[in-house]
């Protein structure tokens, strides 16, 4: 097989990839994207998983972006899902140290009691992420 058809197969693979795509539209907090592929590909598109293995909620909470995540939440986004490794949105979002995602997630549900596969709950991911220092700031000279 060439080098090019190689490249073609590669992006091929990754853009073929609508569940891929739309966890990367959410995690970046892009509206118009999601609700764009929830026209083209149904509802049913908030819960499939793509190649990562990490759903748009994941995703979401991961970075943050408590307005998607209220959205996802609100189309039925599946808040007991975990990838391989055991993590859940609520995990995701404890080992970011997103504390107003995974309130919300609490609050929708989330089962506080879910470990990894490292055997950490959400609560310890979270103290663990908060207690970390903060990266320092470089202030121009």
């Amino acid at each position: 097989m060439s080098a090019f058809t190689q490249l073609a197969n590669l992006i091929s693979y990754y853009l073929d990839d609508a569940p891929t795509l739309f966890a990367n539209a959410a995690a970046a907090n892009d509206r118009k994207a999601v609700d764009r592929m929830i026209g083209k590909y149904g509802q049913g598109i908030i819960n499939k998983i793509g190649k990562n293995r990490d759903s748009a909620l994941m995703t979401a909470a991961v970075n943050g972006n408590v307005d998607m995540v209220e959205y996802l939440l609100h189309r039925n986004a599946d808040v007991h899902y975990h990838n391989p490794n055991g993590v859940t949105a609520l995990i995701a979002a404890g080992n970011a140290g997103q504390k107003a995602v995974y309130e919300l997630l609490l609050k929708a549900g989330a089962d506080p009691d879910k470990k990894n596969k490292y055997g950490h709950t959400a609560a310890f991911c979270l103290k663990r992420a908060l207690s970390q220092p903060a990266a320092p700031t470089v202030t121009p000279v």
